[in-house]
């Protein structure tokens, strides 16, 4: 059955999830030091070796689970790896886009937007000679508010976004908190599998993955987990590359030189991406152990036919 739920004076149809056990991971492969210079001035490098590591690491833990993934592929680094990005699809995980470069979609024109997606979809789409289905967003920088980027996705021809993530402790109405089908304003329609939270006592819980899999504590996670998969929620998860490499991630001193502050700056920064990052392959073992997990695409089919 559907409903009609306003949001900012932009009107969609939304339709519940119909597949309550069904789990999807989906990897947003980039590369951590390529982002962090295009951060900082724009500038696109060539990525890191540690990629390769960090993929076949990847790729090797997914094949014991038997299970299959969703790549979400960075078109910069696609352009520089595309053998690594075919390795992947040989082993049977879908390729989706994460864009060209690694920026905001909530800084973008939409003509801006329309580029960079546009431009991703064909260097990715080459590669692999087949035709992608699923976007997720550098940041997961849309909600319910990004008609424009929604709109495009659909205009390029993606089955779905998997771009929404609510983050903040106090829920916000523009995300929501299930798998549904959206009606854009351009009369286009778009899947959107929105990223794993939990809410407890109004309090939202960010809980599909990423740092906040090193923040909250296993046990926890785990039974916040067992509870969500016996829900109608979103039960979609994500990670990077670099949170399974068992090297430190490396911020470069001179990222902070213009700042006179650029010690503690580097000091902080060192600390937040490396924090308890060893418990994050533990947490990724246990939840591909207990549950049913398919790809992106599989799930959004099954939401469009629901």
């Amino acid at each position: 059955m559907l409903w009609l739920k306003p949001v900012d004076s932009k009107y969609y149809y939304q339709r519940p999830c119909m597949n309550k056990s069904y789990y999807t991971l989906g990897i947003d492969w980039e590369d951590f030091s390529q982002n962090l210079l295009w951060k900082k001035n724009n500038t696109l490098i060539h990525p890191d070796d540690r990629i390769d590591r960090q993929t076949n690491i990847l790729i090797e833990l997914l094949n014991e689970a038997d299970i299959k993934a969703t790549f979400f592929v960075s078109a910069a680094l696609a352009q520089y790896t595309p053998a690594l990005v075919k390795r992947i699809a040989t082993y049977g995980h879908e390729i989706g886009l994460h864009g060209y470069h690694h920026v905001s979609y909530k800084t973008l024109t939409p003509e801006q937007a329309y580029r960079e997606v546009s431009e991703g979809i064909k260097i990715v789409s080459d590669i692999i000679s087949q035709k992608i289905h699923g976007f997720r967003a550098p940041y997961c920088s849309i909600d319910y508010n990004d008609n424009d980027v929604l709109e495009i996705l659909a205009d390029l021809n993606f089955l779905y976004d998997s771009s929404m993530f609510n983050r903040k402790l106090i829920c916000k109405q523009s995300y929501p908190g299930e798998d549904i089908v959206l009606n854009l304003n351009n009369g286009r329609k778009i899947v959107e599998l929105p990223l794993a939270t939990f809410k407890a006592g109004g309090v939202n819980i960010p809980i599909a993955g990423g740092s906040y899999w090193r923040v909250v504590p296993g046990i926890l996670l785990r039974e916040i987990h067992k509870r969500l998969s016996k829900t109608g929620k979103a039960n979609n998860l994500y990670m990077h590359p670099y949170e399974l490499d068992p090297s430190p991630l490396n911020i470069h001193h001179d990222l902070f030189k213009e700042s006179p502050f650029r010690l503690i700056k580097n000091s902080i920064a060192q600390f937040r991406w490396n924090f308890n990052r060893k418990s994050f392959k533990k947490n990724l073992i246990s939840m591909v152990a207990k549950y049913n997990f398919i790809t992106c695409y599989e799930k959004a089919i099954k939401i469009q036919k629901s």
